[in-house]
């Protein structure tokens, strides 16, 4: 047999076989980890958080640092990162607070309070359910505390001027009340009467016009 033919049946030989061989073992890929929001224990509650900072209660930067600390199906870690954080946050505003800075102070409030509540979710699943009164506790101190720092036109005792046609236009304006399902103390009456009654006790109102 001539060398070239040797060769060329060597070849067709050597392709027919592999082509007859099982394909190798395909290489095990690692599995992408699951995203905070859709984890079927923690996802809930991370996209609360992650609403917050659409109203300036939290920020996602920082909350993408409070999930990274967080172990998948670990309670007890989600705890500690979000009380963690409260607590951070809490001191920032505290110092803000000392210095007069009213607004960042609001703000981290705000914050520490929103991650307080977080945190205060996850306590169901840890074995120290102690904790649950002293985190709601640091929660309400947090949130009162902000509320405290609003604008005083806006709270108990202030005044508020409602822009727009004024007391005639809104005399008026007919509203339908009710009270519940099938509405048995439904009742129509001036949005005017309606703004004063349930404003009444909380800000005194000021028409415009």
């Amino acid at each position: 047999m001539k060398r070239r033919s040797f060769l060329t049946l060597g070849a067709a030989a050597a392709t027919a076989s592999a082509g007859q061989a099982p394909p190798p073992p395909a290489v095990a890929q690692a599995a992408a980890p699951a995203s905070p929001f859709t984890d079927p224990d923690f996802g809930f509650t991370n996209l609360i958080a992650l609403g917050r900072s659409y109203y300036r209660a939290g920020n996602p930067g920082k909350l993408l640092a409070i999930v990274s600390k967080i172990k998948a199906g670990d309670f007890e870690s989600a705890w500690q990162a979000y009380h963690q954080a409260g607590v951070e946050l809490r001191t920032l505003a505290e110092a803000a607070a000392a210095k007069h800075h009213n607004v960042s102070a609001r703000e981290a409030y705000l914050w520490a309070a929103g991650y307080f509540s977080s945190a205060l979710r996850f306590l169901d699943g840890t074995d120290d359910h102690e904790r649950m009164l002293p985190c709601w506790q640091e929660y309400a101190s947090c949130w009162s505390a902000a509320a405290g720092l609003f604008h005083a036109d806006h709270g108990p005792g202030g005044r508020a001027v409602l822009p727009g046609p004024g007391a005639e236009a809104l005399r008026r304006v007919d509203l339908l009340e009710g009270d519940g399902p099938f509405q048995p103390r439904a009742r129509r009456g001036s949005a005017l009467r309606s703004c004063r009654s349930r404003l009444s006790g909380f800000l005194h109102l000021q028409l415009a016009g």
